[in-house]
C-alpha cells in the first residue's frame, strides 16, 4: 500500500503538534499536583508540629493554665512581694505608738580630773567619798513609752490604708492576667475553627478543581474556569497561612503569662454559651484600689495637720558610770517629756500642702475609676447582649445562604449560572460561617470582661465557660 506524500506531511504535523501539546499540558498537571502535595504537606506538617509539642507536655488545657498563673507568672509575683513589702511598712508605722528600750554606753577621757561617783547624791566621806578620774566610762537603757501621739497614729492608718491599695492592686492584675489566658484560649480556638471551616472549603474546591481540570483535558469547559478556581484557592491559602502565624504567636503569649520562655500550646476547648447576670453596684478590685488611696490620702492629711499637736511620753532611765577600774555604780530616773513643735522651717507648711494636693489628686482618681467601673460594666454587659442578638440573626442568614448555594449548585450543574457567582456564593457562605462562630466567642470575651470589671474571675467561673 503506498500513502501519498500529503497525507505522510499531515500524519507527521499531528504527531508533532501532539508532542508539542503533551509537555504543556503534563506541566500544567504536574504544577496542580505539586500545589495539593505542598498544601498536604504543611498541614501535614503543622498537625505534626502541634501533636509534637503536646507529646512532649508544652500543651495545657484552660482550667490548668489558670490554675498555674499565681504559681508562675513573674509579674504576680512581683505584685505579691510589693503586697508584703506594704503590710510590713504598716507594722514600721505601728512601732512608733509601742514602748521602745535603747542602750549606749560611751568612754570620755578628760583634760582635768572629773567627777565618777556619786553622781547625784550628797557625798559621805566614810562610806561613799567622792571618786575622780580623768577616763570615764558610761552606760545607760532608757525605757520610753509613747502616751500621745496623734501623728504617729494617723501615719499608721495611713499606711494601713496604703496596704490595702496594695493588695487591690495585686487583685485588678490577677484578674488581668486571668482574662488574658482566657483571651488567649477563644483566639487560639477561633483560629482553629477558621482553618477547618477554610481547610473544608479547600477540599471542596479540590474536587471541583479536578472535575474542571477533567473537563478542561475533554475540551468541554475553557481554562478560565480553572483558573478561576486556582485563585480561589490561593486567596483561601493565603489566608490559611496568615492564621497559622497567628496561633504560633499565641503559644509564645500564653508561654509568657505562664512564666516561661517557651511556646506553650492551647489545648483546643468548646465553649458553651455562657449566661451573664448582671449585679448593680458591683465593685471591682480597681475602684477598690482608688478606694483605699483616697482613704490613705485623707489619713496623710490628718497626720499632717497632727504634726502641729504636742506629744507626750514617758521614760525610764537606767544609768552606770566608773573610772578605769570599771567599778559601776548606778542610779535610776523617770518622768514625763512634753514636745510643742514650734517652728520647724517650713516643712510642716508645705507638708500641709502636698497632703491637701494629694487628696484632691485621689478625689479625682476614685471618680474616674467609678466612672471607669460603671462604663465597662455596662459596656461588657451590653457586647454579650448585641453579640447574642446578631448571633442569631447569623444563624438564620447561615441557613438561608446553604439554601440559596444548594439552589445555586443545581443551577451551575444545569448551566444556568456561572461558576465565579458558585464561588462567590460559597465564599459568602463560608465567611458567614466564620462570624457565627466568631460571634460566641465575643459573647465569651464579653462575659470575662464583666467579671474581670467585678474582680471575681477565678478558676470555677472560667471552667463554667467550658462544654464537659
Amino acid at each position: 500500500m503506498q500513502i501519498d506524500r500529503k497525507t505522510l506531511v499531515v500524519a507527521v504535523m499531528m504527531v508533532a503538534f501532539t508532542a508539542l501539546l503533551r509537555p504543556a499540558a503534563v506541566r500544567a498537571q504536574q504544577a496542580a499536583e505539586t500545589a495539593e502535595a505542598r498544601e498536604a504537606r504543611e498541614v501535614g506538617e503543622a498537625r505534626e508540629a502541634r501533636e509534637a509539642r503536646e507529646a512532649a507536655g508544652v500543651a495545657i488545657s484552660l482550667g490548668e493554665a489558670v490554675r498555674r498563673l499565681e504559681s508562675s507568672n513573674p509579674s504576680l509575683h512581683a505584685a505579691d512581694w510589693k503586697a508584703r513589702s506594704a503590710e510590713r511598712e504598716v507594722w514600721e508605722a505601728r512601732g512608733e505608738l509601742l514602748p521602745t528600750l535603747a542602750a549606749s554606753g560611751d568612754y570620755t577621757r578628760y583634760e582635768e580630773s572629773n567627777l565618777v561617783t556619786p553622781m547625784h547624791e550628797a557625798p559621805s566621806p566614810k562610806s561613799d567619798p567622792l571618786e575622780f578620774e580623768e577616763e570615764i566610762y558610761t552606760a545607760a537603757a532608757k525605757l520610753t513609752v509613747p502616751l500621745v501621739n496623734l501623728p504617729a497614729l494617723s501615719k499608721a492608718q495611713s499606711a494601713k490604708d496604703a496596704a490595702r491599695a496594695q493588695a487591690a492592686q495585686r487583685d485588678t492584675l490577677e484578674q488581668r492576667l486571668i482574662a488574658s489566658v482566657v483571651e488567649v484560649f477563644v483566639q487560639a480556638q477561633q483560629i482553629d475553627d477558621s482553618l477547618s471551616l477554610i481547610d473544608a472549603y479547600l477540599e471542596a474546591l479540590g474536587e471541583r478543581r479536578e472535575e474542571l481540570s477533567e473537563l478542561e483535558r475533554e475540551g468541554q469547559v475553557s481554562s478560565a474556569r480553572v483558573a478561576e478556581v486556582e485563585a480561589q484557592m490561593n486567596s483561601r491559602r493565603a489566608e490559611r497561612l496568615e492564621l497559622v502565624g497567628l496561633r504560633e504567636d499565641l503559644t509564645f503569649r500564653l508561654g509568657e503569662l505562664l512564666g516561661r520562655d517557651e511556646p506553650v500550646t492551647p489545648q483546643s476547648v468548646s465553649f458553651s454559651k455562657p449566661e451573664l447576670e448582671t449585679r448593680i453596684g458591683a465593685t471591682g478590685p480597681k475602684l477598690e484600689e482608688a478606694r483605699a488611696r483616697l482613704s490613705a490620702a485623707e489619713s496623710k492629711r490628718t497626720a499632717t495637720a497632727f504634726s502641729f499637736a504636742p506629744t507626750l511620753e514617758g521614760f525610764f532611765t537606767q544609768t552606770s558610770r566608773s573610772g578605769p577600774e570599771l567599778d559601776f555604780s548606778s542610779e535610776w530616773s523617770g518622768g514625763l517629756t512634753v514636745t510643742i513643735p514650734l517652728f520647724t522651717g517650713g516643712r510642716r507648711a508645705a507638708r500641709w500642702s502636698s497632703a491637701r494636693a494629694d487628696l484632691q489628686a485621689a478625689q479625682s482618681s476614685y471618680s474616674a475609676a467609678k466612672l471607669g467601673q460603671s462604663r465597662a460594666l455596662r459596656g461588657a454587659a451590653r457586647t454579650w447582649e448585641i453579640a447574642g442578638e446578631r448571633q442569631r440573626l447569623i444563624e438564620q442568614a447561615v441557613a438561608n445562604r446553604e439554601t440559596s448555594v444548594s439552589s445555586m449548585r443545581n443551577r451551575y450543574e444545569q448551566g444556568r449560572t456561572s461558576l465565579s457567582d458558585l464561588l462567590n456564593e460559597e465564599a459568602s457562605l463560608l465567611e458567614l460561617r466564620m462570624n457565627e462562630r466568631r460571634l460566641l466567642y465575643d459573647q465569651v470575651l464579653a462575659f470575662v470582661s464583666y467579671h474581670q470589671t467585678a474582680g471575681d474571675l477565678s478558676p470555677e467561673l472560667i471552667q463554667s465557660l467550658t462544654e464537659e
